[in-house]
């Protein structure tokens, strides 16, 4: 048996050479693949050796019993056994017509049934943060099913969890690929409130740590702007309360917040009297999750604050323990005792996580489609505004002006296509180009649907006289 301190070297081996030459559907080796689920691990405060080595090893040799007695034998017993129940949940599925019609306790409890240990479901959740970052690859039909069920479950579970790196990945990708007109949207008026809430950030965070010090609290600031499918929630239940969120979004009060961690309770209610001095509270806003936990443990007190008349910025105050249990959920530390102590509570109370509902919204959350654009991505899973009536000649050309020049055809969800093919939403487009060609032809003109690539060939066409 490895020694703790070798055992995840002794997994990288073995991943090593049983996947280093098999190629996934993106183009990159599996072992390529495993170790970014290893490295998602990382990144998400995950430092259990055992799950890290069964992250490397998940991807099983076609003989089971062969494989799970070689990681006995040259890793260790017990991450032969959260491989084996890794291969178990990965033989099962949940069977439904559609995912709005999945039931928050049906879903929960069946895969923690079927997953038996709570590190198992770790590994499943990394591994489906890196499928659903590569999903781009697939056929469309498949590619909407992956995100479906990656937004309306592992989402879910990995909030449940409490891993906010996990629920971010998950809920932006999939969100991404559902939705791409209202997540190009949101992301426009993300980016044109960044630079002021960046700008207050850096300008409010050094006075108010200062302001603490004089107070005798020893804190950690940290500051963030929510992530888009988030930001999208919030808009949902702004709309089902009545409230118009505006065409940008300026309605919802809290695309950026600010983190404050003290080291005591005491200090996290100073704290929040410290900034009532500065700011003007928004009170229906104020929420104290320290008092009344949410049903997940999650604990922190929450506050809106007006900072002026177009902006309004969330701050959550916990203590450092708190912020743990947050960020890294209950995976962070103490496996086996919170692992336990997380089934009973499932068992004594099966209705806790009724507060996850994300399926009410399924339908809003479906593909739009735009009156005036259509949404395209490339292979690597950027989004390409277009507008409707745009063509492949027309997508590279939006991409770049060499591309849209040197264009010779496309590659459209996989399948070679013309350059006047029309372009859908959700298609995948790969403009294939001929380096020895440099100019357009002016036929092109009679042929692209948009203003943008007509302009790009009437310049071009301009420099030969």
């Amino acid at each position: 048996m490895a020694d703790m301190s070798d055992m995840v070297e002794k997994a990288r081996e073995l991943a090593k050479k049983h996947h280093e030459k098999e190629v996934r559907a993106s183009g990159e080796t599996l072992y390529q693949h495993l170790d970014k689920v290893y490295q998602k691990l990382i990144d998400a405060g995950i430092k259990d050796e055992k799950v890290l080595a069964g992250a490397l090893l998940h991807h099983l040799p076609r003989s089971l019993t062969q494989a799970l007695t070689t990681i006995r034998d040259t890793v260790d017993p017990e991450v032969a056994k959260l491989v084996e129940l890794y291969h178990n949940l990965a033989q099962k599925d949940i069977k439904q017509e559609s995912p709005k019609n999945f039931n928050h306790n049906y879903i929960v409890q069946t895969y923690m049934n079927l997953a038996e240990d709570m590190r198992v479901l770790v590994i499943a959740l990394a591994n489906q943060c890196h499928n659903i970052e590569s999903a781009f690859t697939l056929p469309q039909k498949e590619r909407l099913a992956v995100a479906e069920k990656t937004l309306f479950i592992y989402a879910t579970i990995a909030k449940m969890l409490g891993i906010s790196s996990f629920t971010k990945t998950l809920e932006n990708e999939a969100f991404k690929i559902i939705n791409p007109g209202m997540y190009t949207k949101i992301q426009k008026a993300v980016d044109a409130k960044s630079h002021e809430l960046e700008y207050f950030f850096s300008e409010s965070i050094p006075v108010i740590r200062e302001l603490l010090q004089e107070n005798g609290i020893e804190s950690q600031i940290s500051s963030r702007i929510k992530h888009i499918y988030s930001i999208y929630r919030k808009s949902e239940r702004y709309t089902g309360r009545g409230i118009e969120v505006g065409e940008n979004f300026d309605s919802i009060y809290d695309i950026g917040a600010m983190r404050i961690v003290t080291q005591n309770v005491k200090e996290v209610y100073t704290v929040e009297d410290i900034l009532k001095s500065l700011w003007d509270q928004i009170p229906h806003l104020r929420n104290d999750y320290i008092q009344k936990p949410r049903p997940t443990g999650y604990r922190s007190l929450h506050n809106t604050f007006t900072i002026d008349h177009n902006l309004n910025i969330e701050v959550q105050i916990r203590t450092q323990e708190m912020h743990e249990e947050s960020e890294y959920g209950l995976c962070s530390h103490l496996f086996y005792k919170i692992g336990e102590r997380f089934k009973k509570e499932l068992r004594h109370n099966p209705h806790w996580v009724k507060d996850l509902n994300y399926f009410e919204s399924y339908d809003k959350a479906g593909i739009r489609h735009f009156a005036n654009n259509v949404y395209a991505f490339t292979p690597k899973g950027d989004i390409v505004e277009l507008p409707k009536g745009a063509k492949a000649v027309d997508f590279a050309y939006y991409v770049h002006t060499d591309i849209g020049n040197m264009c010779a055809g496309a590659k459209i969800n996989g399948t070679i296509a013309k350059i006047d093919t029309l372009i859908k939403d959700g298609d995948v487009v790969e403009i294939l180009v001929d380096k020895n060609k440099h100019k357009p032809s002016r036929d092109w003109l009679q042929l692209v649907g948009t203003k943008k690539a007509k302009w790009e060939i009437l310049k071009e066409l301009r420099k030969d006289r």
